[in-house]
C-alpha cells in the first residue's frame, strides 16, 4: 500500500537492520515509522542466534515472544535459553523474562528476569559457588567494569565458610595496541596457617619510537603455595622462584638489541620467605640474525652479551661481570633434489672478572665448534635428519686445548 507505506511479504523473508539479520515466513512493515513484525522468525544479532514465534520492531527496539536464544553456532547447540518474552536494543542490551537455561536436553537454571549487555565494553558480575575440604563452602564473586575507553577493572570478593574473606583488584589497559598491561593484587588472612597471604603482579608492554619496545614484569607473593589455593588461574601451583624483569628492545629484520635488568627471588622454607638470590643489572644483548652478505658465498651470524650480576653464595654476596660473544658461518648445499647438507662452524669467547666468588682473577675461555647436518626428504610430510657436532675448549687464560673438554 503506497499511500500508507505498508507492505506485506510472505514465504522466504529476510530483513536486515545494521548487523542484525531476521528471517521468517511472513513480514508486515510500515516504512513511515520503521516498525513491523516478522512471524516464525529466526536470525542473528551479535553475539546471539535466536528463534521466536513473532518478533516486533519499533523504531529502536525488538520484542519477541516464546523465544529460543544461544551463542553456540552448531546445528544442535550445546545450550539453549528459552524465554517467554525478550526485548533487544541493538548494541545496548538484551532482556528476557521467565528464562530457562537448558544444557543438552536438561534444564539446569531458571531466572525470572535476565539482563545481558550488548555493548562492546560492559559491566559483568559473576558468581562462582563451590566447595572443597580445606575452605568449606566457597562463593567467589567478580565484578568487571570499564573505567575509560581503554582501561578495564575487576574487583574480587571471595567468601569461605572456614576462612576469612579474600579481597583483590585488577586493572588492565590497552591503548591503541601500542601500550598495554595489567596490575593485579589479592590479600587474605589464612585461618588455617594463621598468617597473611597475598600476591602482587604487574605486566607492561609499550611500543616506543619506530622499532623500540619497553617491557616489564614484576612478581611478588607471600609464599610459594599461594597460587595453589587462591590463584587457580595460574599454571604454576607452586612458586619456589619469583622472576621479575624490565627491558628495552630495538628489533629489526636484521638484528636485535636488548638492554635489561633481571631479578630472581628464591623461597626459603626454613625462614618461610623469599630472599634475593640473583640480580642482574645492567644486561646488554646484541644479535645479528643469520644473513648473507652480497660479496661472500656463505651466511654468518653474530651475538654478544655482557652483564653484571649481584649473586649470593652461602651468606656472602658478591658482584661479577660476565661477557660472551659468538661468531659463526654456515651454508646450505643441495646435493640432489631431495638431499641437502648444512655445515656450520663457530667460535665463542667467554670472559668473567672473577675466577670464583672469593678470587678476583680475570678468566678468558675460547670455545670452537663445528656442526654438520644432512636432510633426506622422502615426501612432502616425511624426512629424516642426520647430524654431527664437535665442540672444543681452551684452558682458562690460555690457547692450549683442554683435551678433557672435547
Amino acid at each position: 500500500d503506497m499511500e500508507t507505506k505498508y507492505i506485506i511479504a510472505q514465504d522466504s523473508v529476510t530483513m536486515t537492520d545494521g548487523e542484525a539479520i531476521i528471517k521468517g515466513n511472513k513480514c508486515e512493515y510500515f516504512f513511515s515509522d520503521s516498525t513491523g513484525c516478522v512471524y516464525d522468525a529466526y536470525g542473528y544479532f551479535h553475539p546471539w542466534y535466536f528463534k521466536t514465534k513473532k518478533i516486533h520492531k519499533d523504531k529502536t527496539k525488538y520484542y519477541g515472544s516464546k523465544s529460543f536464544l544461544t551463542t553456540c553456532n552448531l546445528e544442535k547447540p550445546h545450550y539453549i535459553i528459552t524465554a517467554s518474552k525478550i526485548e533487544v536494543l541493538p548494541k545496548e542490551y538484551l532482556k528476557t523474562e521467565n528464562t530457562v537455561l537448558t544444557a543438552g536436553f536438561m534444564p539446569i537454571a531458571y531466572i525470572p528476569k535476565y539482563l545481558y549487555s550488548l555493548k562492546e565494553r560492559h559491566d559483568v558480575f559473576e558468581i562462582f559457588p563451590g566447595y572443597n575440604s580445606r575452605d568449606g563452602i566457597t562463593l567467589q564473586m567478580r565484578y568487571s567494569f570499564p573505567v575509560t575507553k581503554h582501561t578495564y577493572s575487576k574487583l574480587y570478593l571471595d567468601w569461605y565458610s572456614r576462612q576469612n574473606i579474600g579481597k583483590g583488584a585488577e586493572y588492565s589497559y590497552n591503548i591503541s595496541e601500542k601500550t598495554k598491561g595489567s596490575i593485579y593484587a589479592y590479600h587474605i588472612i589464612d585461618e588455617k596457617i594463621k598468617r597473611e597471604r597475598w600476591v602482587a603482579k604487574t605486566l607492561h608492554r609499550q611500543n616506543l619510537y619506530k622499532n623500540w619496545l619497553l617491557q616489564s614484569e614484576l612478581n611478588f607473593t607471600s609464599d610459594e603455595f599461594f597460587s595453589k589455593y587462591y590463584f587457580s588461574e595460574s599454571w604454576y601451583r607452586r612458586n619456589s622462584e619469583l622472576k621479575s624483569n624490565i627491558s628495552l628492545t630495538r628489533q629489526t629484520h636484521k638484528d636485535i638489541l636488548r638492554i635489561s635488568s633481571e631479578r630472581k627471588d628464591v623461597y626459603d622454607q626454613l625462614k618461610d620467605g623469599y630472599y634475593l638470590e640473583n640480580f642482574t643489572a645492567p644486561k646488554l644483548e646484541y644479535t645479528i640474525y643469520t644473513i648473507k652478505p652480497k660479496i661472500l658465498p656463505f651466511y654468518y651470524g653474530f651475538s654478544f652479551l655482557t652483564a653484571q650480576e649481584y649473586a649470593l653464595h652461602d651468606i656472602q654476596r658478591y658482584i661479577i661481570w660476565k661477557a660472551n660473544s659468538e661468531l659463526y658461518i654456515t651454508q646450505k648445499f643441495n646435493l640432489t633434489r631431495n638431499t641437502t647438507i648444512s655445515p656450520k662452524i663457530g667460535l665463542i669467547e667467554f670472559w668473567k672478572n672473577k675466577k670464583s666468588y672469593t678470587i678476583d682473577e680475570n678468566v678468558f675461555i675460547t670455545k670452537y665448534y663445528s656442526f654438520l647436518s644432512g636432510r633426506q626428504t622422502l615426501s612432502e610430510y616425511l624426512y629424516f635428519d642426520l647430524a654431527h657436532n664437535f665442540t672444543g675448549r681452551t684452558k682458562p687464560n690460555s690457547l692450549e686445548l683442554d683435551l678433557d673438554s672435547v
